[in-house]
C-alpha cells in the first residue's frame, strides 16, 4: 500500500511538471529562455519541471519560483499554486495551520 502512495505522489509530481513544460512550450519558450526571463536558477527550473522534489529548496523558494514561472508563461498564479499545493507530497508551510 505504501508503494502505491509513493507511485501516486511521484506520478502527480511528474504530471505537474509536464503541465508546466507544456505551457512553457506552448508559448514558444525553451527552458533556457524561461531561465533568462525569470532569472531563476536553471537547476531549480529543471527540478520543478522534472518532479525532482529532493532538489527543491524550502517551500517559500519553490512558491516564489512558481509565481515567476507562471507570470513568464502567462498562467494564473493562483491556479499554478493550487495545482502545486494539490501534490500529495508538496512541501507545506510549517508556519501556517489551516485548521
Amino acid at each position: 500500500m505504501a508503494g502505491q502512495a509513493q507511485v501516486s505522489a511521484e506520478q502527480a509530481r511528474l504530471e505537474f511538471g509536464k503541465f508546466l513544460v507544456a505551457q512553457r512550450e506552448r508559448r514558444g519558450l525553451s527552458r533556457s529562455d524561461l531561465v533568462r526571463v525569470t532569472k531563476l536558477p536553471s537547476l531549480l527550473v529543471g527540478a520543478i519541471e522534472d518532479g525532482e522534489t529532493e532538489k527543491w529548496p524550502e517551500r517559500v523558494f519553490v512558491v516564489n519560483a512558481l509565481k515567476s514561472y507562471a507570470g513568464a508563461v502567462g498562467l494564473s498564479v493562483d491556479e499554478t499554486l493550487s495545482r502545486f499545493d494539490g501534490l500529495p507530497d508538496a512541501p507545506k508551510d510549517s508556519s501556517f495551520d489551516p485548521k
